[in-house]
């Protein structure tokens, strides 16, 4: 199926800027379970976006299996959750 970009078609044409709707309104879903599955990440006030809150859980409890191992601060908050034994 031929298709072109558009420069911020979210506001240019109805049917991305409804599916971006959609694709919020399931993931911050999505995400209000997670919290009930990591609890100590608190998902349901940031939805896993990079607030103090969810970065102060992350250097605290270490990444969880949500956590993008690509994310520079799970990859720190795993570097300081890693022991090595002697």
């Amino acid at each position: 199926m031929p298709c072109h970009p558009v420069i911020r078609a979210d506001a240019k044409v109805r049917a991305v800027a409804a599916a971006s709707i959609v694709a919020k309104v399931a993931r911050d879903t999505f995400m209000e379970e997670q919290a009930l599955l990591h609890p100590v990440y608190q998902f349901e006030t940031h939805k896993g976006y990079g607030t103090a809150v969810h970065l102060r859980a992350l250097m605290e409890h270490g990444p969880c299996v949500l956590h993008r191992r690509s994310f520079k601060p799970a990859q720190e908050a795993l570097a300081a959750h890693t022991t090595s034994s002697p």
